[in-house]
């Protein structure tokens, strides 16, 4: 009889022990489990995103063409729906900020430079990563060089922490350079350009024609006369060779607008 109590006090016991403890041992294995699998369909819904982004992204990049393609109006028109919808579902992403390069590209093609710089602000100062950021600098300072702003166009590319982007930004400050006539410090910037350019063998001869055109512009102001006769001024109008070196001096100049629309394809 003493055996069967003690049994039913060991019973007792334990189901006192249960009504005291039971939430201390089930809540942790609920929430784990809880826990589990909200983070399982928290990384499917990651997933199904990305895919989604990343589909929509070739579309738009499909649609959009190489840089300065020939586009048809609708197939244009299709790319900044693509665009847009790529900003608004899926802001503060790489994805948004491509979208945003792309829509800076067709309004510098369409020549709306401040339609082109607010994009291209939003990236500067919000985008998902440094080098997205400083991209989106250098053809910032393109915008800011066509609307002929040259001195903001020489702040904004002022050397980058990033040893990649050294070369592209001091070109873009050589062109602004030498578009205030600043020959001898445009021809340093583009020296700089060449010396971290790499491997990029595309852009090394854009930057040696760049090269010589501050350099025919510095001799000419060299050699220019302080006070020229008319007649000797006739005689520099109608001369071949002058005809020759203002073609070469426009070429230049005309050269870092051609690259409002893209810096390539990176």
């Amino acid at each position: 009889m003493a055996d069967h109590l003690t049994e039913e006090e060991q019973i007792e016991a334990l189901k006192n022990w249960w009504k005291e403890y039971w939430m201390s041992i089930v809540l942790p294995i609920l929430l784990a489990a809880v826990g589990y699998f909200a983070w399982n369909t928290y990384q499917t819904n990651q997933e199904t995103k990305a895919k989604q982004g990343s589909l929509l992204y070739q579309e738009m990049v499909s649609l959009a063409g190489e840089p300065n393609a020939e586009l048809t109006e609708e197939k244009r028109n299709e790319a900044e729906v693509s665009a847009q919808e790529l900003i608004e579902q899926f802001s503060g992403t790489l994805y948004a900020d491509r979208a945003k390069l792309l829509l800076a590209r067709f309004a510098a093609e369409q020549k709306d430079y401040d339609k082109a710089a607010k994009y291209l602000g939003d990236v500067v100062s919000a985008g998902a990563n440094e080098a997205v950021q400083n991209l989106a600098r250098a053809r910032l300072a393109r915008v800011s060089f066509a609307q002929g702003n040259y001195d903001k166009a020489i702040s904004l590319v002022a050397t980058p922490k990033d040893e990649s982007f050294k070369s592209l930004f001091a070109e873009v400050r050589g062109d602004a350079l030498a578009a205030k006539g600043d020959t001898a410090a445009a021809t340093t910037a583009y020296q700089e350009a060449l010396d971290h350019l790499g491997d990029d063998y595309s852009r090394r001869g854009l930057l040696d024609l760049k090269m010589k055109g501050v350099a025919i512009i510095a001799d000419a102001a060299k050699q220019a006369p302080v006070q020229a006769e008319p007649a000797a001024e006739a005689e520099v109008e109608a001369s071949p060779e002058a005809a020759a070196n203002d073609e070469s001096v426009n070429s230049n100049d005309a050269a870092p607008a051609e690259q409002l629309a893209d810096e390539g394809n990176s």
